[in-house]
């Protein structure tokens, strides 16, 4: 591979990265807004893609980071509830 191609696929990536966390910021803001801030569901969206950056192809990374902001974000505010539920 030369190394234009290389930038070009490099540059694929960045662009599929930044719109999968657009669109996944905007959708699960929806879903948590009411439990969380649109900046907490934004670091646990860009979280994702970081942590799958390398595992994943350009492809599946919209689904599989969806799957894994979602997973924690649940996770996330299910211990925020039952720290606020008094024992």
């Amino acid at each position: 591979m030369s190394v234009d191609t290389d930038r070009s696929a490099s540059g694929d990536r960045t662009h599929v990265e930044v719109q999968t966390g657009r669109r996944l910021v905007c959708e699960l803001d929806e879903i948590f807004g009411g439990e969380t801030s649109r900046a907490m569901v934004s670091g646990y969206v860009y979280a994702a893609i970081s942590d799958l950056r390398g595992s994943v192809s350009a492809e599946a990374l919209p689904e599989m980071a969806a799957r894994l902001a979602r997973h924690r974000l649940l996770d996330a505010t299910e211990v925020r509830q039952s720290n606020l539920i008094p024992r």
